[in-house]
């Protein structure tokens, strides 16, 4: 999958500055330098805000953060904020007298911190005015919200890193040896500092420099983990390196996509091991089901500008006609006469199958051998048997985590008539290619196989079970209408829902 969006979308979004993740909805809003913020709905649909659609003020994006699964802030290169509800729209919001330099979302539900560009910083409260905490007296480089609740702010011009706790201001430690971009600290108070020459740690009494493969940049740190199994991710502009800080030598780190310049990170709302980077030319995941995986803009390129996209329409219209008046003439020119259909003995009817139980399949699923037709096996779509065998063995945890984690999904969201196999893409930010191509090499079955199996196991048995409509059963079970339900049981069962005893 390409990085580049303008190869996928035909839209050059500019570099990536901030990415949020909407706790609701597990949409995903990604800011960029140049063009606005696209959003990414769990449903797979994709949203373009920008200053020309009177969204946004600007469209080079700071800092993004949700303070509520309804609040969104932003922050705007020029030190402006606006404020996003999913009730109310876009709104400018106007906190203190002077330009923001850095937003974080607090620890409960409404707050965020915000500091100027002079180095005051400030506690914002749904319904309260902007409260001043500290008046560092100079620029902040960078500022983070530790989890015990401390502030930590790096001085832009002394380079001095101090923590804020319960209102006592303390100085953590001697001047780093350059301007800090990023800041990181564990549960147990390891801190860390990301700057343009690499990444240093505090150690108690001076700031050790990490010795790292090459010199880089580092724009964002994000810590995983805690006791012996913390990690800390860093963005850098030389790709990602995820490193094992329990003993952080040069051994335990990974580098990912070491072509590739990174500007900023964070974590997921919705999964404490997934982390979401921000790129010069496009967006990237890491985590337990998307290792190493690029993230392209979108897969279905979003609305593009009249002006822009109008004309490329128009050609891609011509085209396809030709091409299909072409393949119409040469087909008619090349196919064979038609054979007499009356000199063909009817094939008797089939007689259906019987249902077969879900805790009991009548065929277990086995990989397929190659025995000189492996070609027209790997087309041949799985039995009904083999969909279910799978689906027992997802319960009985026999299958890889990432299966158990489209299953979950499956589960929540199956009664849902609008859930299909693109918001399972969306949530995981994969194509429904590479979605697909994943589940086939872990359990031999496609997403939506399962998707419908689930809804005809939970349709049966509300079937069985009585006291229920088929307007209701279809209702309860993610079917557009009774109808549709019907022909879908049909078709699946081999017989009507009205004959099911």
């Amino acid at each position: 999958m390409t990085l580049d969006p303008e190869a996928v979308t035909g839209l050059d979004f500019g570099s990536v500055t901030a990415v949020a993740q909407c706790p609701s909805d597990e949409s995903v809003w990604i800011g960029t330098a140049g063009n606005g913020i696209l959003r990414i709905g769990r449903n797979g649909r994709r949203i373009h805000y920008s200053a020309a659609g009177k969204t946004l003020l600007s469209d080079s994006i700071r800092a993004m953060c949700f303070v509520s699964p309804t609040r969104l802030y932003i922050l705007y290169k020029n030190g402006e904020l606006t404020v996003y509800s999913s009730t109310e729209g876009f709104a400018r919001k106007s906190v203190i007298d002077a330009g923001i330099s850095h937003i974080l979302p607090g620890l409960k539900e409404g707050q965020l911190y915000l500091s100027s560009d002079t180095g005051k910083v400030y506690m914002l409260e749904d319904g309260a005015d902007a409260r001043l905490l500290q008046d560092f007296q100079e620029p902040l480089s960078a500022l983070l919200l530790g989890g015990d609740g401390s502030l930590y702010a790096a001085g832009d011009r002394s380079r001095s890193v101090q923590a804020l706790r319960s209102g006592v201001l303390s100085r953590v430690a001697s001047p780093l040896p350059e301007r800090a971009h990023c800041l990181a600290v564990f549960e147990d108070g390891m801190l860390w500092a990301g700057t343009g020459q690499g990444l240093y740690r505090w150690d108690g009494g001076a700031w050790n420099r990490f010795a790292n493969r090459e010199s880089r940049g580092v724009h964002g740190l994000v810590p995983v983990g805690s006791g012996e199994g913390r990690k800390l991710y860093l963005a850098t502009s030389r790709g990602i390196e995820l490193l094992d800080v329990s003993n952080p030598s040069v051994s335990n780190s990974n580098l990912f996509f070491p072509d590739e310049s990174f500007l900023c990170a964070v974590q997921s709302v919705s999964d404490d091991a997934v982390v979401y980077f921000g790129a010069v030319r496009g967006i990237a995941a890491i985590g337990p089901a998307t290792p190493s995986e690029l993230l392209s803009w979108a897969a279905d390129a979003p609305d593009e500008p009249k002006g822009r996209s109008s004309g490329r329409l128009v050609w891609r219209i011509v085209f396809l006609l030709f091409a299909a008046a072409a393949g119409f003439f040469l087909g008619r020119l090349l196919s064979p006469r038609k054979k007499d259909l009356s000199q063909v003995p009817a094939k008797p009817e089939e007689p259906a199958r019987p249902v077969a139980p879900v805790s009991a399949p009548a065929a277990k699923y086995t990989s397929q051998v190659d025995d000189g037709s492996a070609a027209a096996a790997s087309t041949a779509p799985p039995s009904r048997e083999e969909v279910f065998e799978a689906i027992e063995r997802v319960r009985r945890g026999e299958v890889p985590e990432f299966t158990q984690r489209v299953w979950q999904m499956i589960e929540d969201s199956y009664t849902d008539p609008d859930f299909s196999v693109a918001s399972v893409a969306s949530r995981l930010l994969l194509t429904r290619v590479h979605l697909n191509r994943k589940l086939q090499q872990e359990i031999g079955i496609s997403p939506s196989a399962l998707i419908k199996a689930r809804r005809m196991i939970a349709a049966r048995e509300l079937m069985m079970r009585g006291g229920l409509t088929l307007p209701q059963i279809a209702e309860k079970t993610g079917f557009s209408s009774a109808a549709y339900l019907s022909a879908s049981f049909k078709d699946y069962f081999g017989q009507s829902p009205s004959k099911l005893s």
